[in-house]
């Protein structure tokens, strides 16, 4: 009767230690309810209009196009929405996005999403290869089988598109922007 009250106590105090770290499925926020990847935030910002808030976004992207290759598509100073979609070439891949403003007084929201993955045509090698580039939403990458590679190239995609975003911040807060991160 000990040895089983040992054994079993023993079981239960190793798999009690094995559980100390929580699983992390993917480094890019997920929308539980979409299961899309999407950035999201309600930023305060003090003292500003409107109109100053909807003027500081339409420079920020003006500024950034070249970059992050962007094209404008919606802009409304009515309603203080602006939007745009843009492209970050890293290599032979690109990643694009979409990126939604929405401007208040004394705040604004930003929605990043519409992540599509774009790989060289020589990426898929084999008998159904295409001799285009193929383009794929994001989530199509998030949710195959994890391995490190797969990890890597999201956490690279994940710190490129908070680069985006942190550079937006600061051209709303008011603060001179420069892209401080090379791409």
């Amino acid at each position: 009767m000990k040895v089983y009250l040992l054994f079993l106590l023993m079981l239960l105090g190793g798999t009690a230690g094995a559980q100390e770290a929580p699983f992390r499925f993917s480094p890019l926020p997920l929308n539980t309810t979409t299961n899309t990847a999407v950035y999201t935030a309600v930023i305060p910002v003090t003292d500003t209009t409107k109109d100053q808030l909807f003027t500081r976004a339409k420079q920020w992207v003006s500024k950034v196009a070249p970059t992050y290759k962007a094209s404008a598509h919606h802009i409304n100073p009515e309603t203080g929405a602006l939007q745009f979609r843009g492209r970050i070439k890293k290599g032979q891949e690109s990643f694009g996005f979409q990126l939604a403003v929405a401007v208040e007084d004394g705040s604004y929201t930003y929605q990043l999403d519409n992540i599509t993955h774009t790989q060289p045509q020589n990426a898929r090698q084999g008998k159904y290869s295409s001799p285009d580039p193929v383009t794929t939403p994001i989530e199509a990458l998030v949710y195959t089988r994890p391995r490190k590679s797969r990890d890597k190239k999201l956490t690279q995609i994940d710190t490129h598109l908070r680069a985006v975003l942190d550079s937006l911040n600061l051209a709303m807060q008011g603060k001179p922007t420069g892209l401080t991160t090379q791409l």
